[in-house]
Protein backbone atom coordinates (compact mmCIF):
# COMPACT_ATOMS: atom_id res chain seq x y z
CA UNK A 1 0.00 0.00 0.00
CA UNK A 2 1.40 3.62 -1.12
CA UNK A 3 1.35 6.35 1.20
CA UNK A 4 -1.53 8.10 -1.16
CA UNK A 5 -3.37 5.32 -0.78
CA UNK A 6 -3.75 5.29 3.33
CA UNK A 7 -4.03 9.01 3.10
CA UNK A 8 -7.01 8.22 0.37
CA UNK A 9 -8.49 5.93 2.58
CA UNK A 10 -8.50 7.86 5.59
CA UNK A 11 -10.17 10.75 4.01
CA UNK A 12 -12.98 8.55 2.36
CA UNK A 13 -13.43 5.78 5.01
CA UNK A 14 -15.74 6.47 7.51
CA UNK A 15 -14.60 6.82 11.44
CA UNK A 16 -16.97 7.51 14.62
CA UNK A 17 -17.90 11.44 14.78
CA UNK A 18 -16.52 11.99 11.44
CA UNK A 19 -19.40 13.74 9.47
CA UNK A 20 -18.37 14.37 6.08
CA UNK A 21 -16.94 17.96 6.37
CA UNK A 22 -14.15 19.51 5.49
CA UNK A 23 -11.12 20.60 7.58
CA UNK A 24 -11.54 24.35 5.89
CA UNK A 25 -15.12 24.69 7.01
CA UNK A 26 -14.42 23.75 10.70
CA UNK A 27 -11.68 25.92 11.09
CA UNK A 28 -13.74 28.44 9.33
CA UNK A 29 -16.36 28.28 12.38
CA UNK A 30 -14.13 27.55 15.14
CA UNK A 31 -13.34 31.65 15.30
CA UNK A 32 -17.65 32.34 15.97
CA UNK A 33 -17.80 29.29 17.92
CA UNK A 34 -15.19 30.61 20.69
CA UNK A 35 -16.61 33.98 20.39
CA UNK A 36 -20.05 32.89 21.64
CA UNK A 37 -18.81 30.89 24.00
CA UNK A 38 -16.58 33.48 25.86
CA UNK A 39 -19.70 36.05 25.54
CA UNK A 40 -21.79 33.04 27.42
CA UNK A 41 -18.83 32.64 29.95
CA UNK A 42 -18.68 36.54 30.45
CA UNK A 43 -22.28 37.89 30.92
CA UNK A 44 -23.70 37.27 33.85
CA UNK A 45 -26.01 33.86 34.55
CA UNK A 46 -28.77 36.70 36.00
CA UNK A 47 -28.50 40.38 34.66
CA UNK A 48 -30.27 43.24 36.74
CA UNK A 49 -33.16 44.56 36.07
CA UNK A 50 -31.90 47.99 36.13
CA UNK A 51 -35.38 49.56 34.65
CA UNK A 52 -36.98 48.26 37.65
CA UNK A 53 -38.31 50.21 39.85
CA UNK A 54 -37.41 50.61 43.91
CA UNK A 55 -38.93 47.74 45.76
CA UNK A 56 -37.05 45.65 48.68
CA UNK A 57 -34.76 43.12 47.65
CA UNK A 58 -34.32 43.86 43.32
CA UNK A 59 -30.89 43.71 41.69
CA UNK A 60 -29.78 47.54 40.23
CA UNK A 61 -26.03 46.40 40.61
CA UNK A 62 -23.74 48.12 38.33
CA UNK A 63 -26.64 50.12 36.71
CA UNK A 64 -27.02 53.67 36.00
CA UNK A 65 -28.87 55.29 38.75
CA UNK A 66 -27.29 59.24 38.24
CA UNK A 67 -29.20 62.66 39.43
CA UNK A 68 -32.47 60.82 40.34
CA UNK A 69 -35.38 61.77 43.29
CA UNK A 70 -35.86 58.74 44.90
CA UNK A 71 -37.27 59.92 48.09
CA UNK A 72 -38.40 57.14 50.43
CA UNK A 73 -37.49 54.12 48.42
CA UNK A 74 -37.22 51.23 50.24
CA UNK A 75 -34.30 49.24 48.93
CA UNK A 76 -33.94 46.75 51.99
CA UNK A 77 -31.64 44.03 51.19
CA UNK A 78 -31.48 45.29 47.40
CA UNK A 79 -28.24 44.53 45.46
CA UNK A 80 -26.77 47.53 44.81
CA UNK A 81 -23.73 46.98 44.25
CA UNK A 82 -21.45 48.72 41.74
CA UNK A 83 -24.17 51.38 41.05
CA UNK A 84 -23.60 54.95 40.29
CA UNK A 85 -26.12 57.19 42.29
CA UNK A 86 -24.08 60.36 41.79
CA UNK A 87 -26.40 63.31 42.63
CA UNK A 88 -29.51 61.02 43.45
CA UNK A 89 -31.90 61.97 46.23
CA UNK A 90 -32.03 58.96 48.11
CA UNK A 91 -33.51 60.74 51.37
CA UNK A 92 -35.22 58.83 53.78
CA UNK A 93 -35.06 55.94 51.87
CA UNK A 94 -34.50 52.34 53.74
CA UNK A 95 -31.40 50.93 53.05
CA UNK A 96 -30.98 48.03 55.49
CA UNK A 97 -29.31 45.13 54.50
CA UNK A 98 -28.83 46.10 50.95
CA UNK A 99 -25.16 45.51 49.18
CA UNK A 100 -23.82 48.90 48.98
CA UNK A 101 -20.07 47.42 47.74
CA UNK A 102 -18.38 49.43 45.37
CA UNK A 103 -21.56 51.97 44.90
CA UNK A 104 -20.88 55.17 44.02
CA UNK A 105 -22.51 57.43 46.48
CA UNK A 106 -21.10 60.89 45.22
CA UNK A 107 -23.44 63.63 46.43
CA UNK A 108 -25.85 61.54 47.30
CA UNK A 109 -28.77 63.91 48.82
CA UNK A 110 -30.74 62.56 51.69
CA UNK A 111 -30.29 60.42 54.89
CA UNK A 112 -31.49 56.62 54.97
CA UNK A 113 -33.83 55.09 57.61
CA UNK A 114 -33.51 52.06 59.23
Amino acid sequence: MTIFSIRHRRRTSPAIGNTGQSPALAAALLPAFVLATSLAAASPAIAAYCSGTPEPGLDWSECTKKNLMLPSSELEGANLSGTDFSLTDLSGSNLASANLEKANLVRVAGRGQG
